[in-house]
C-alpha cells in the first residue's frame, strides 16, 4: 500500500507521484476542513501496517469492540466494588465482600 497526494484537475486526480499503470486506487477526499497529509515516515509506516493488519483479517466489526469495551468495563466496576468492600469504604448498610463476592463469581476467590 502506498499513500500518495494528490489534487483533482478537470475532473481528473492528478498525483504528485507516478503509480504503476493499472494500479487499483481509492480516494479519501477532503471535504473543506483543513487535513495534514504530511505524514512522517514513521507515520505513513504506522497506517501500511494498520492496513496489512486489516487484509490479514486482524480486525473486529463495531460490535464486537462494543462487546469487548463493555466486558472490560464491567470488569473495572466489578474490580471497584471488591477494592472498596474489601476496604471498608462502602456506606454503612452497603455491600458486604460477601455481596460481591455472590454478585461476580470467579473475580475473587
Amino acid at each position: 500500500m502506498r499513500i500518495v497526494k494528490g489534487k483533482v484537475v478537470g475532473n481528473t486526480v492528478i498525483l504528485e507521484e507516478a503509480l504503476p499503470e493499472g494500479a487499483e486506487v481509492g480516494v479519501v477526499a477532503e471535504d473543506g476542513e483543513a487535513t495534514n497529509w504530511n505524514l512522517t515516515a514513521e507515520e505513513r509506516a504506522q497506517l501500511r501496517e494498520a492496513q496489512d493488519s486489516i487484509d490479514r483479517g486482524e480486525s473486529v466489526t463495531d460490535e464486537e469492540l462494543e462487546r469487548q469495551l463493555a466486558a472490560i468495563d464491567a470488569e473495572s466496576l466489578r474490580a471497584t466494588a471488591l477494592l472498596e468492600a474489601s476496604s471498608g469504604r462502602y456506606p454503612r448498610g452497603s455491600a458486604s465482600v460477601q455481596d460481591v463476592r455472590s454478585a461476580t463469581p470467579g473475580v475473587l476467590s
